[in-house]
């Protein structure tokens, strides 16, 4: 777990309101881009199944990263690194949500 919060980028200014930011219950949500509600909603449940969670977690693909560039931001194009992180940050953040816009990225289908 601890190499998955290395991976947590900080966000890139100060301006942080904890208040509005910071979750009130014991869960964080998955941000809805738009049209992944269903997507979330799978995300959530797989989640909410501890040994599920906890072997995807620990789970080693032996692949080093697949870094692209995409609209000014560096991605793992790596669907299991990237539902790590995911996982991670709704196990540890104290966010109201994850933002899944690098997750939605990488998954896709085999052809691109």
């Amino acid at each position: 777990m601890q190499p998955l919060c290395k991976q947590i980028k900080l966000h890139p200014s100060w301006m942080y309101t904890p208040s509005g930011s910071t979750r009130k219950g014991k869960y964080s949500g998955i941000r809805n881009l738009g049209c992944i509600c269903y997507m979330n909603s799978m995300l959530q449940q797989l989640y909410h199944v501890p040994s599920f969670r906890y072997q995807l977690l620990q789970a080693d693909d032996g692949a080093a990263p697949e870094w692209v560039e995409f609209k000014g931001r560096t991605i793992d194009d790596n669907v299991l690194h990237q539902l790590q992180r995911l996982f991670g940050h709704l196990e540890l953040s104290e966010k109201v949500d994850y933002n899944p816009f690098e997750f939605c990225f990488s998954f896709k289908q085999l052809d691109g």
